[in-house]
């Protein structure tokens, strides 16, 4: 099993392809120090590379979008992987 911590980077609204209805994106990742082999790799991958602090995204889920949505901004949570492929998010704590 894999453990990540990672935190909520970004919200954005989006609409279900599949039958037009309203959900929300919200990536997972870290802020990384933009080391010389970090700021090489993100050139070569065609970005921009940042002086300080470079985005990892991990994980990108589209939700359904309901009332009360348990992701805000910053908030952190630990992305778990198993070793039969599974994978589930939860809140830190």
């Amino acid at each position: 099993m894999k453990e990540i911590r990672v935190e909520v980077l970004n919200l954005d609204r989006n609409f279900d392809i599949a039958n037009g209805k309203p959900s929300i994106v919200v990536s997972f990742g870290n802020s990384i120090d933009s080391t010389p082999e970090v700021r090489e790799r993100v050139v070569a991958s065609g970005q921009t590379a940042q002086p300080d602090k470079t985005i990892v995204n991990r994980v990108i889920l589209f939700v359904p979008d309901e009332s009360e949505m348990p992701y805000t901004i910053g908030s952190k949570w630990i992305l778990k992987i198993e070793d039969n492929g599974s994978v589930s998010i939860t809140r830190d704590k």
